[in-house]
């Protein structure tokens, strides 16, 4: 009888730690497919961005010819770039001097 009991609690237990490892397999799979997107989408952004530049594409067909080294410098930058932040006073204090320019243009036509 002891056996029983232990089989059944033993069975519930594994179970349960499958049925974890299968979720979190899951959420695995699509942050893989996700990034996979996302990195499909800025390689398109990159070519679309370059595509007229006369020394070639950033990411060319031959890597030997392309210029690998800009994209890793870009992505560097976007990296460690810090925005300021500015305030409600400072934006409206701009708009009033982008006003009165474009009222003293208007004023000498």
């Amino acid at each position: 009888m002891p056996e029983i009991i232990f089989h059944h609690l033993h069975h519930r237990h594994t179970y349960n730690v499958w049925r974890n490892c299968l979720i979190g397999g899951s959420f695995l799979s699509c942050g893989l497919a996700l990034s996979s997107y996302l990195s499909s989408y800025l390689v398109s952004i990159v070519n679309q961005g370059n595509r007229g530049d006369a020394r070639g594409n950033w990411l060319a067909e031959d890597l030997n010819k392309g210029r690998l080294d800009y994209l890793a410098y870009f992505l560097m930058c976007v990296k460690w770039n810090r925005y300021k932040r500015t305030n409600a006073n400072s934006l409206k204090y701009n708009t009033n001097i982008t006003q009165k320019i474009v009222l003293n243009a208007a004023e000498t036509q």
